[in-house]
Parts: C-alpha cells; sequence; structure tokens
C-alpha cells in the first residue's frame, strides 16, 4: 500500500520538524507546497530531505500556496484561492512523478496529524477492505499550556485535547485515489456524492485528525495573528477562514477554560479517558453554506 501526503506551509519552520518526523514513519512519499516561505521553513524540510529516511520528499515553492503547475493567476489576490486550488488538484499532478502508484492520498496542513493507535497503515488497509474510499477522520483539537522540545515525538508528548460533538468534529483529508479519482474540498475537508464515509464508526475506532495550533497560548496567538493578516477581501466576503479572525482577540483565560471543554480527553491513547459520547456513531453533517467552491 501506497501513502502520499500533500502539506501547503508558509512559515512553518516551528511545526515542520514535528510534521516531517512524524509523517515520515509511515508515507512513502511526502510534497511540501511552500508558499514562498520566509522564516526559514525550506530549510527544514531540505534538512529532512537529506536525511535519508525511506520516505521520498519533494519540495515546490511558488509565490503564494501553490506551484507554477497547479497556480491559477486568477486566484492571486486571494492566498486561500489557490490554497483551495492545490487541495483539490494537487495531487492529481502527482501520478508522473510516482508512475501511477498514488493510491492513498492524505491533504493535510502542517499542524494536522492523521492517526490511530493501531497505526495509520493498518487503519487505512482495513478501510480499504471495507471498500471505505473517503474515511470520515475525528477531530481532536490537540492542548499544551507550553510549546514541546524540538525533538520530542509530538503524539506521545502533547495526549490531550477535545472533540467537538459538530460538523466540526470531522474532516475528511484521506482518500483512496485507486477509487475515486474526483475529490472536492470544502469546509471540512474533502466530499463525494454519494460516497459511502463510514459515518456509523464510533469516534474511538475512527481515524483520527489530530490538530495541534494550540502549543501553548503565546504560540497560537502568534500563529493566529499571522494566519489573520494574510486573510484577503476575497477571504473576508466569502467566510473563509474566518475563525482566525475572530480568535484573534482570545485572551489566555479563555485559552486555558479549553482544557475543561465538555468534549476533553486527556490521554488519546487511553480509550477510558475519552467523553461518554464518543463510543457512540458520530453523527456526520455537512455544512450548507454558500461557497463558491462548491461547484
Amino acid at each position: 500500500m501506497h501513502i502520499t501526503a500533500i502539506v501547503p506551509v508558509f512559515n512553518e519552520a516551528r511545526m515542520l520538524p514535528f510534521f516531517l518526523d512524524y509523517y515520515t514513519t509511515f508515507c512513502d512519499y511526502i510534497v511540501v507546497y511552500d508558499g514562498s516561505s520566509t522564516d526559514g521553513s525550506r530549510d527544514v524540510v531540505v534538512d529532512f530531505m537529506n536525511r535519508g529516511l525511506g520516505c521520498e520528499i519533494e519540495l515546490r515553492v511558488n509565490r503564494t500556496v501553490g506551484t507554477l503547475d497547479v497556480y491559477n493567476d486568477s486566484y492571486a489576490k486571494c492566498p486561500n484561492l489557490s490554497l483551495h486550488y492545490v487541495r483539490t488538484h494537487g495531487w492529481q499532478s502527482l501520478f508522473p512523478a510516482i508512475e501511477g502508484i498514488l493510491e492513498w492520498v492524505l491533504v493535510v496542513d502542517c499542524d494536522e496529524f492523521v492517526w490511530h493507535p493501531d497505526g495509520v497503515r493498518n487503519k487505512l488497509a482495513s478501510y480499504k477492505e471495507q471498500g471505505i474510499s473517503l474515511p470520515s477522520p475525528s477531530n481532536i483539537q490537540m492542548m499544551a499550556k507550553i510549546f514541546p522540545i524540538p525533538g520530542q515525538k509530538l503524539v506521545n508528548t502533547v495526549t490531550q485535547g477535545y472533540i467537538d460533538w459538530s460538523v466540526d468534529g470531522v474532516k475528511r483529508l484521506a482518500f483512496d485515489t485507486s477509487t475515486k479519482k474526483n475529490y472536492n474540498f470544502m469546509e471540512f475537508g474533502y466530499t463525494v456524492a454519494g460516497e459511502n464515509t463510514h459515518n456509523n464508526e464510533s469516534i474511538i475506532d475512527r481515524l483520527k485528525v489530530l490538530h495541534y495550533p494550540r502549543l501553548g497560548f503565546d504560540f497560537y496567538k502568534e500563529r493566529t495573528k499571522l494566519k489573520g493578516q494574510r486573510l484577503s477581501e476575497d477571504n473576508k466576503k466569502f467566510g473563509l477562514s474566518y475563525h482566525y479572525a475572530e480568535q484573534v482577540d482570545m485572551t489566555e483565560a479563555e485559552f486555558d477554560a479549553l482544557f475543561s471543554h465538555p468534549g476533553f480527553v486527556s490521554n488519546i491513547h487511553d480509550p477510558s479517558t475519552y467523553p461518554s459520547f464518543s463510543r457512540f456513531p458520530h453523527e456526520v453533517r455537512t455544512s450548507a453554506k454558500n461557497s463558491i467552491f462548491i461547484n
């Protein structure tokens, strides 16, 4: 089974070592789409490329999020539109590069770790056996009081977070390209009409997306501010990435209150610490917002 991870990046030098250290353990191919970072992100990628880890890493660079082979000039004034283009179409440009062996593709942000206690490869193999080509992973918002020490294994050191039992609780980022060829990225991940997404699986059992932007209050505020500053008028017009603008004023007390979230999980590796609703099928809904990305 072949697994490819695609990650769009802009100024993620602090997160990239954790990301690459994790994904190189089970991926066969990783493509980093760098949007002309200015913080040394590309140096981090090149360092991992030279380590001989057994996972091929490719670096693609452009003036915004995206690359020349997928970039559309009509999206120039709105980085998120180019970002959407990468997420929806970037993986299709990889077929010639890896000679058609593309199978499972994970299109993730640098702070999104696709994870399962039995191993991602094993879980995806199980889905494939069941005919599930577009699973619906549970999204866990991971929390830490301080930013982790470089070199630590993030999924072993930051193990607490919370689950929103809502549409936000699922984000479809993994799909089997040997079964489906046409995926559209919307607000909460990929969608395909009529697709079997295994929605009757409990939160505990299903694949997880561990979301790691909240690695200490200072890091979270700085990251949110930078992302909010990049929002274009088109972002605001269509309500895309609105949460960055909303969360930039979060106080430290509000941040700390998230550790008491009703969906809090104190240890992702211990099923007994998950909230009670995690033991039942997760209601998966599709956001009905008007979007230029629907078609």
